[in-house]
C-alpha cells in the first residue's frame, strides 16, 4: 500500500508540475502577443504626440493632451517616473527612449473579457512619461452596453415622486430582472471610493471578492445627486465567460487525467509490488511462490526474467544440496569403517604405549571429522532454509550442568557459576541450543590456557549465558566480524585458523531462537567472552 501512495503522489505531483509549464509558457506567449500588438497600435501615437509635448513647456502639456482624449475617459495621461511602480530594468526600458508595456488586471462584465495594457514612453529627457491606455477600456465599454437600460431607467424615475421610487424600483427589478437602488450621493452606504470616482465622473463599479468580475455599476443622474445602483449581477455557470468555460473545461481534463492516471498508477504498482512479493519469497529460498502479472504490463517481461532466475536459483541449490549431502553421505562411509578399525586395535592386548597415542590420535580426528560432517549438513540446512526448529520447556541450569559434565576429561577447568539460581525454565530447541554450547565450549577450548567459566544470568526479559576463557582473548577491532562465514585474519595468530563455519552456524541458530550471541573481551578472565541472549518467549 505505502508503494501505491507513493508512487501516486509522483504521478500527480509530476503532472501538477506539466500543468504549471503548459500553463507558464501559454501566459509567456499570451503576453508576448499583446506587447508585439501592442506595438502596431500604439508605437505612432506613442512617437507623435512625444514630439509634440517636447516642444511645449511643461503647463500646456495637459491642454495638448485634451483634444486627444477619447469620451471624456483619459486615455492618455503624463505622470512622474519616480511616481510610477517600476523595477530599475523598467527604468532602464523607459531611459532608453523604448516603449514600456504593462499589463492592467482582466475583469468580466456579463459575456465581456475586458482588458486593458498600459504603454508608456518617456517625453524627451523629462522626468515624465506618457502613458497611453489601449484595449478595452472598461467605462466606454459599460457605457455603451448600458446606455438604453440606464436612460429607460432615469427616466421613469425622474418622471416619478421620490416618495413613491421604493414600489416603482419593485416594479423596475422585477422588470429587468436584476437589484435596482437609489442613493442620495452624499450617503454614507456608498462605498467611499465609489463616492470618488462618481466626483469625477458619472460612472463607477464595484468588483467581487476576487476581483475578477463586476458586479454592481452605480450612474449619477438627477444633476449628479442622485446615484443608480444595478445589480449585485449573478454570474451563474451558463452566463460565465468563454475563458471561464475554457478554465472549467481544463479542470475538468484535469480530473479526469487524474482519475486515469490513478488508475494506470494502481494497475502498474500493483504488478510491482507482486514483483516484490516474488522476489522477497525468493530472496528468503521461498521457489514455491506463485503470481501473474498480466501479459499487457510493460513488468510483464521483467516478470518472466524474474520467475526464470527463480527456477535456475531453485535448480542450483537444489545441486548444492544433492551435492552436499553427497559428500557428507560418502564421507561418513570411510569415517565408519575408520571407526571399526579402530575399536578392533584397541581391543588387542598387545598395544604399546606409541600405538596406543597413534590410535587416540586417529580418534580425535575421526570425531573432528564427524563434527565437521555435522556442521556441514547444518550450514546446508541453514542455506536451504530447510532448518527447523522445535522449541520445548526446560529447566536451564540442570541442562547446562550435564552437557559441562560431558567435558570433565578435558585437562582444563571448567565451572559453572549459576548466581545462586537453583531452575530456570525456559524454551529453547534441545538439540539445536546444544550445538550452539558444544561449539562455544569446543571453540574456547582450544584457545584456554586453565580455565573456562560458564555463567548464567536471570534478566527481565531473559536469560544470558557468559562463556569466558583465559586464552589469548579475541584479535583487534573483530569482536563480532568472528561470526561471518569463512572468517580469517592474520593467518600468524593461532586463534584466527581455527575460525570457519563454526561461529557463524551458532549465530544463527542463535537468532532462530531469537536471541542474539556477541564477542567481546572478558572482564572476568585474561581471554575472550561469549555472551547468549534468549528471550523470556
Amino acid at each position: 500500500m505505502n508503494i501505491y501512495i507513493k508512487s501516486l503522489c509522483a504521478f500527480v505531483i509530476c503532472f501538477i508540475i506539466v500543468l504549471v509549464i503548459m500553463f507558464s509558457s501559454h501566459q509567456a506567449l499570451v503576453n508576448k502577443i499583446i506587447d508585439e500588438s501592442g506595438k502596431i497600435l500604439t508605437q505612432g501615437v506613442l512617437t507623435t504626440l512625444q514630439n509634440e509635448l517636447v516642444k511645449l513647456p511643461r503647463t500646456e502639456w495637459t491642454a495638448a493632451l485634451n483634444s486627444y482624449q477619447s469620451n471624456n475617459n483619459p486615455i492618455f495621461n503624463i505622470i512622474a517616473i519616480k511616481d510610477l511602480p517600476l523595477n530599475p530594468q523598467q527604468v532602464d526600458v523607459l531611459n532608453k527612449g523604448e516603449i514600456l508595456f504593462q499589463g492592467e488586471r482582466e475583469l468580466q462584465f456579463l459575456n465581456y473579457v475586458l482588458g486593458e495594457r498600459l504603454a508608456l514612453i518617456q517625453i524627451g529627457k523629462t522626468p515624465y512619461a506618457l502613458t497611453f491606455k489601449f484595449g478595452y477600456i472598461f467605462e466606454n465599454l459599460i457605457e455603451t452596453t448600458t446606455d438604453k437600460i440606464r436612460s429607460l431607467i432615469t427616466q421613469e424615475l425622474i418622471a416619478t415622486p421620490k416618495a413613491l421610487w421604493p414600489p416603482l424600483l419593485e416594479k423596475l427589478e422585477k422588470s429587468y430582472g436584476f437589484p435596482i437602488r437609489v442613493f442620495s450621493i452624499h450617503d454614507d452606504s456608498l462605498p467611499q471610493d465609489v463616492v470618488d470616482k462618481l466626483t469625477a465622473e458619472k460612472l463607477a463599479y464595484s468588483t467581487s471578492v476576487m476581483g475578477s468580475k463586476i458586479t454592481t455599476l452605480y450612474f449619477t443622474f438627477d444633476k449628479d445627486e442622485q446615484v443608480l445602483a444595478i445589480g449585485p449581477l449573478d454570474y451563474s455557470p451558463l452566463k460565465s465567460r468563454v475563458s471561464d468555460v475554457i478554465y472549467y473545461f481544463i479542470f475538468i481534463i484535469f480530473i479526469f487525467t487524474l482519475g486515469v492516471i490513478s488508475v494506470l498508477t494502481a494497475l502498474f504498482v500493483r504488478n510491482v509490488n507482486r514483483l516484490y512479493q516474488l522476489t522477497s519469497h525468493y530472496s528468503q529460498g521461498d521457489f514455491t511462490y506463485h503470481c501473474k502479472v498480466s501479459p499487457l504490463s510493460i513488468l510483464n517481461g521483467l516478470y518472466h526474467n524474474v520467475m526464470a532466475m527463480g527456477k535456475h536459483l531453485k535448480q542450483l541449490i537444489e545441486f548444492h544440496r544433492r551435492m552436499t549431502r553427497f559428500v557428507a553421505h560418502e564421507t561418513r562411509t570411510p569415517l565408519s569403517t575408520l571407526q571399526m578399525a579402530v575399536d578392533v586395535l584397541k581391543k588387542e592386548p598387545v598395544l604399546n604405549d606409541n600405538m596406543q597415542k597413534q590410535l587416540n590420535s586417529i580418534q580425535e580426528d575421526i570425531d573432528e571429522l564427524n563434527s565437521l560432517v555435522v556442521s556441514f549438513l547444518l550450514y546446508s540446512k541453514m542455506q536451504s532454509n530447510e532448518l527447523t526448529i522445535n522449541k520445548s520447556q526446560h529447566d536451564l541450569i540442570p541442562w547446562l550442568r550435564e552437557l559441562i559434565d560431558r567435558y570433565k576429561l578435558s585437562p582444563f577447568k571448567i565451572s559453572l557459576n549459576t548466581n545462586k539460581i537453583n531452575d530456570l525454565n525456559i524454551s529453547f530447541d534441545e538439540q539445536l541450543f546444544k550445538h550452539v554450547i558444544n561449539n562455544i565450549l569446543t571453540n574456547a577450548l582450544k584457545f584456554a590456557t586453565e580455565q573456562i567459566v560458564v555463567t548464567v544470568e536471570h534478566i527481565n526479559n531473559g536469560i544470558i549465558i557468559h562463556i569466558d576463557d583465559d586464552g589469548p582473548g579475541l584479535p583487534k577491532d573483530t569482536d563480532n566480524d568472528i561470526f561471518a562465514e569463512y572468517t580469517t585474519s592474520n593467518p600468524q595468530q593461532s586463534f584466527d585458523k581455527h575460525i570457519g563455519l563454526g561461529l557463524a552456524i551458532a549465530k544463527t541458530l542463535v537468532e532462530l531462537h531469537d536471541g542474539t550471541i556477541h564477542a567481546t573481551k572478558s572482564p572476568l578472565l585474561p581471554g575472550a567472552r561469549f555472551s547468549i541472549f534468549l528471550p523470556n518467549n
